[in-house]
């Protein structure tokens, strides 16, 4: 049910529209006057809603315009980059800019990125947008006009990595979604067919399974890294696939992202996530086991996607057989430290940038007051 706000906002210097990881965003602009706009919430404006009514239909593009001219922000920052309204508002705002954050991977299907220059809408720009590295710029260029920076991924950039300290754990970072039922279909190519949601889990188990097997033989202790904001119902999933015994689970809670549980692991396994590459990123071992775009015949999934790399490699594949899994476990688990750096580093151009405190963000956006916050310093 929609609630109604009847008190006019106030202008502001910085407009962050929704509220994830708001807090830690506002941060980068200490001293200036921040306003979070709540779009997630069934609240509204009701000023906002009848000076929406000139910039076209009642929809959340239109409300944002009213917003941004009623509080008049020099910057409207988010990382929310894929809400299509955003990519939209050039031209009605007046002199605030907009920023950009990637917050995940994108592809050029749909469901990862608006369609952008090919919608009819037209046109879309935004002033800046940081994004993981250069590869994705090309991708980006086709759908908008920007300033395109490349910064890695912010959160990730964020927190200060711990230099590993465990021998004996080892991470793997879920990706079930509680909400999802596993009969959903899921689109593959060529169009028209579909695989469901439980089949594209039912290979994420299997990697699961033997890296349990491997971490019995290996006297490793898993840790399943929780991700759903529903981290009971996640960890029972696992408890009836894997046992009680054989894992912990660390549930992932509001304004936590894990990083620390992936910097502290002996290795870490990703099947399909964003926070796989930032493992990668951060320089962590880290092995990406994703059979999805083998089975979606979606190339865009394939590890180093948009660029152009091998289906099976060192520390990645596209095969969950138990051979190549262990095959890539062993590796991890044997290698020196040199060979795992002087290797990691031939795929640097493939992962999101790594800068730590954010510095090319403070440096982009000093002139609009942003700066390193006082938790870095």
């Amino acid at each position: 049910m929609l609630r109604l706000e009847w008190r006019l906002p106030r202008s502001c210097e910085i407009l962050i529209p929704f509220t994830d990881t708001a807090d830690i965003l506002a941060s980068y602009f200490p001293g200036r006057s921040v306003h979070v706009l709540d779009l997630e919430s069934s609240q509204r404006n009701v000023w906002m809603l009848l000076r929406a009514l000139p910039y076209g239909k009642p929809n959340v593009r239109s409300y944002l315009i009213a917003y941004i001219r009623t509080t008049n922000p020099q910057l409207v920052i988010t990382l929310q980059d894929n809400f299509a309204p955003l990519w939209h508002l050039h031209g009605h705002i007046g002199n605030s800019k907009v920023a950009l954050i990637q917050n995940g991977i994108r592809t050029s299907r749909p469901e990862t990125m608006p369609n952008g220059k090919n919608s009819p809408k037209g046109n879309p720009k935004v002033d800046y947008y940081f994004c993981f590295n250069s590869l994705i710029v090309p991708v980006l260029e086709e759908r908008l006009s920007a300033n395109f920076v490349r910064i890695g991924s912010f959160r990730n950039n964020h927190a200060t990595r711990i230099i590993h300290t465990s021998t004996d754990s080892v991470a793997y970072i879920s990706t079930y979604r509680t909400d999802v039922p596993h009969t959903t279909k899921i689109a593959t190519s060529p169009l028209g067919n579909h695989v469901t949601y439980g089949e594209v889990l039912s290979h994420r188990v299997v990697v699961v399974k033997t890296l349990i097997e491997y971490c019995e033989r290996a006297g490793l202790h898993l840790r399943i890294l929780g991700k759903d904001p529903d981290h009971m119902k996640e960890a029972e999933f696992y408890t009836s696939q894997l046992g009680t015994n054989s894992f912990q689970f660390l549930p992932r809670f509001p304004g936590s992202f894990q990083y620390e549980a992936c910097d502290t692991a002996k290795f870490v396994i990703s099947t399909s996530s964003t926070l796989g590459l930032e493992s990668l990123a951060r320089g962590n071992r880290t092995a990406i086991l994703n059979a999805d775009s083998r089975i979606l015949s979606q190339p865009e999934h394939h590890f180093g996607w948009p660029g152009n790399l091998p289906s099976e490699g060192a520390f990645w594949s596209t095969s969950v057989t138990k051979d190549r899994v262990i095959a890539v476990l062993d590796f991890l688990n044997t290698a020196s430290c040199t060979e795992w750096n002087d290797l990691r580093e031939q795929y640097l151009p493939y992962l999101p940038v790594f800068d730590g405190g954010n510095t090319q963000l403070i440096q982009t956006l000093s002139h609009l007051g942003a700066r390193t916050p006082v938790e870095l310093r």
